[in-house]
């Protein structure tokens, strides 16, 4: 009822009508997750349209806040997903992260299968053949930088929660990554461009080239990460002293 007085009689009707349009390609449904019976979720998850259409938004902010989604890591199945090394090495086992999301990032949220002219018709190789713009290697590549996506702390009195169901993920906030454990951490390529690859993260300046105690410079900024155990104001617990899930609470942003 509040989504649909707001979408019909909002001052801000272009706004409203775009982010609606873009709910329907970024698509999350209630047939493939469940809890239909809890309203606020879908409306956080539609929150990320409305937030990201002012005048200095960009594309790359609404993708992002998309793959940290709650909703859209059940959709796609890639929250909880494990790199190859934490399979083998925890549970014995080849498993591969899962390429789902890895494969409709491109697919359907962005690039499309194909390469395309400046006028919209698709690019051909020497022999008339149609140029994609990713092979299924790409989708395993990057499909490992799709791991260890978890649901935030789910010890929160201020959200929508149906006990009737026991246990109920966090799907208000966005995802986290709770420690390296579990994540990918070896080099990841791009995409074929011009022929050429590189890598994902090239010229950025790696962690050792940084200038000395960069951390005590003027302007820059930490964060504290708090856990629901101090929101609540308890002690921290265990958990958090041993090494095998230990998070930073400051980081450096």
């Amino acid at each position: 009822m509040i989504w649909n007085t707001v979408a019909m009689t909002a001052p801000d009707q272009l706004k409203q009508r775009v982010a609606w349009a873009l709910s329907s390609i970024f698509v999350v449904t209630e047939e493939q997750i469940g809890y239909s019976e809890i309203a606020e979720p879908w409306g956080v998850y539609f929150d990320i349209f409305t937030r990201n259409l002012g005048q200095n938004s960009l594309f790359k902010d609404i993708l992002k806040s998309v793959a940290y989604s709650p909703l859209m890591g059940i959709m796609l199945t890639y929250a909880g997903s494990k790199s190859l090394a934490y399979q083998i090495e925890r549970n014995n086992a080849y498993l591969y992260p899962d390429e789902n999301f890895a494969r409709e990032i491109m697919q359907l949220f962005s690039i499309g299968l194909f390469m395309l002219n400046e006028d919209g018709t698709r690019k051909k190789d020497g022999n008339g053949n149609d140029i994609p713009t990713y092979t299924n290697e790409d989708i395993v590549n990057f499909s490992r930088g799709w791991t260890n996506f978890e649901y935030a702390e789910e010890s929160r009195d201020n959200i929508e929660v149906q006990w009737d169901q026991g246990w109920v993920p966090n799907f208000i906030d966005p995802m986290i990554h709770p420690a390296s454990e579990g994540r990918d951490f070896f080099p990841k390529q791009t995409l074929l461009v011009d022929g050429k690859r590189g890598y994902i993260g090239d010229k950025l300046p790696r962690c050792d080239a940084m200038p000395d105690k960069a951390w005590l410079r003027r302007g820059a900024v930490w964060e504290f990460r708090p856990d629901s155990q101090s929101i609540l104001g308890k002690p921290d617990t265990m958990w958090w002293a041993d090494p095998e899930t230990w998070t930073p609470r400051m980081i450096l942003n």
